[in-house]
């Protein structure tokens, strides 16, 4: 009770000290400074539109305070329960002019080591109020109404100073909101104005839904990702504009879709896939292959080592494909397929355009990879105790190969093992005084293979070894596992285990099936 008591004492003691000091978080500021200490927001309404102040809910009013919050130029220092400011408390409490003149005549550092961390690290200075930007907050917000679907909206401001402290209110006044009416296109490339018609189910711009400039960004990368997947390489985002019919009272504003024509323009030319090379880098692997083999899959170059990897494996990883329409997706699917054989340490991607017509042109695809390492392997060693007087001593080791069959393949293999003895002399086994109480033993091992296992060969020539959609996998399990206890009484237990099953990864799933374990 007394402890509960003197508890009480020390936190009230540090709550009215800390807000002594929130009182005095003024004490070194000049004659004309003043301490921002509150940023308001209030939403006013225009004379000449009475209901657009209500028709905005309570919901979208918070969501626009949150957005305005942002823009402002100043904000107050950060505080804690309202009253206190921890990080200003911290830097005013290193803040003593004199003593640091003294130590600074003495040929010593303002302030000690504690102090200065404090002082830089924790302490945050105080935000001194400053009229002249206020302006500049203002025009942010309303660009960020504008953006919101707000135009014309009014931003005033007002502030208060009181006792070495401002405070700032800042009133909004919103007319009403704007939504998308129609779309327009006015494209003059007949080609490029096809391809955008065909996608247009998918737009950002939707009848009925409010205005935002997130909408048309988004619009903006829409189409320009349609536009590269159908051949445009060098067609980007900043080739399409969009302008808004502001005119008449109707709050529904029609937006047009533009994309000039230029003949000198590169953004309208259309491309398709040229030669394809795959090289494996050895450069900064350590690794010395006097003999390189260079083989031609599905129309692709491929230069590498036989000792490291087999032409199909990387055939299939592949998503380009020779004499095609150009797609940009392709280079991240080619990327993410050879990254998760898991055997190369890094993959680059480089492109040499080449017109061969004011219309056309074909795009060289150069594809450089290095081999990560392919072995690896670790030792870890465990020993602890109990209150029981007993020890245990345990072992794991763990093996990783990444290819070891040159197919990608990968061999995951770990055991581990343990005993645990008795220190006390009474504890000991009575049959044959050992000091072993207990034994455990586990050895387990996965194999991967990177597909459908097992799979015809003449199904795979087929395909003309074109990659797959989906990266798939094969796996097997083999485990034993021992279990041993040595005392009154005594047993062992001995459990194999096998399974089988896929590994199947998408763009935004992944299923392990495993139909025997």
């Amino acid at each position: 009770m007394q402890y509960n008591i003197k508890q009480c004492f020390k936190l009230s003691y540090i709550l009215v000290l800390f807000i002594l000091v929130g009182c005095n978080s003024t004490k070194h500021l000049k004659d004309n400074e003043y301490l921002l200490s509150e940023n308001s927001f209030r939403f006013d309404t225009p004379s000449d539109t009475v209901h657009a102040y209500k028709s905005i809910s309570k919901a979208e009013r918070k969501r626009l305070v949150d957005g305005l919050e942002n823009l402002v130029a100043q904000k107050p220092n950060n505080s804690f329960l309202v009253l206190f400011k921890p990080r200003l408390f911290f830097y005013n409490a290193t803040t003593r002019p004199k003593k640091e003149a003294r130590r600074e005549a003495k040929g010593k550092s303002s302030r000690n080591r504690m102090s200065e961390w404090l002082h830089t690290k924790i302490g945050e200075a105080p935000v001194i109020f400053d009229s002249t930007l206020l302006s500049s907050s203002e025009n942010k917000m309303k660009n960020f109404m504008i953006n919101e679907g707000y135009f014309n909206t009014a931003i005033d401001s007002k502030h208060l100073l009181n006792r070495k402290k401002a405070k700032v209110n800042y009133i909004i006044t919103p007319k009403n909101r704007f939504y998308f009416n129609h779309y327009f296109l006015e494209i003059e490339d007949s080609d490029i104005e096809k391809v955008v018609k065909e996608n247009m189910s998918e737009t950002f711009i939707i009848q009925g839904e409010p205005y935002t400039t997130d909408a048309l960004k988004s619009e903006q990368e829409r189409i320009a990702s349609v536009l590269n997947n159908r051949g445009f390489f060098s067609f980007s985002k900043n080739n399409i504009t969009f302008e808004v019919d502001t005119s008449g009272s109707s709050q529904y504003k029609d937006i047009y879709i533009q994309i000039p024509d230029d003949d000198e323009d590169l953004a309208r030319k259309q491309y398709k896939v040229g030669n394809i090379t795959f090289n494996i880098n050895y450069a900064n692997t350590g690794l010395k292959r006097k003999k390189m083999e260079i083989d031609t899959l599905r129309g692709i170059q491929l230069i590498y080592s036989s000792k490291d990897i087999r032409p199909d494996i990387i055939t299939q990883s592949i998503f380009y494909q020779v004499d095609s329409t150009f797609k940009k997706d392709d280079y991240q699917k080619t990327i993410s397929r050879l990254n998760e054989l898991g055997i190369f340490r890094f993959v680059n991607i480089k492109y040499n355009p080449l017109l061969v017509s004011q219309t056309e042109g074909y795009i060289d695809t150069d594809i450089v990879a290095e081999l990560r390492k392919r072995q690896s392997g670790k030792v870890d060693l465990e020993l602890n105790t109990d209150a029981r007087d007993k020890i245990g001593a345990y072992v794991n080791f763990t093996y990783t190969n990444k290819n070891i069959f040159k197919r990608a393949d990968r061999l995951q293999f770990n055991t581990s093992g343990g005993v645990e003895f008795q220190v006390s002399q009474t504890e000991r086994n009575e049959k044959n005084n050992s000091r072993i109480s207990n034994i455990n033993w586990n050895v387990s091992s996965r194999l991967y293979f990177p597909k459908i296992f097992p799979e015809l060969a003449n199904k795979a020539q087929k395909n003309n070894y074109r990659p797959i959609e989906n990266f798939k996998s094969t796996f097997i399990n083999l485990g034993y596992n021992l279990q041993k206890k040595i005392g009154y009484y005594s047993y062992m237990v001995n459990t194999f285990n096998i399974g089988y099953g896929y590994d199947i990864r998408g763009k935004r799933f992944r299923h392990e099936i495993q139909p025997l374990t």
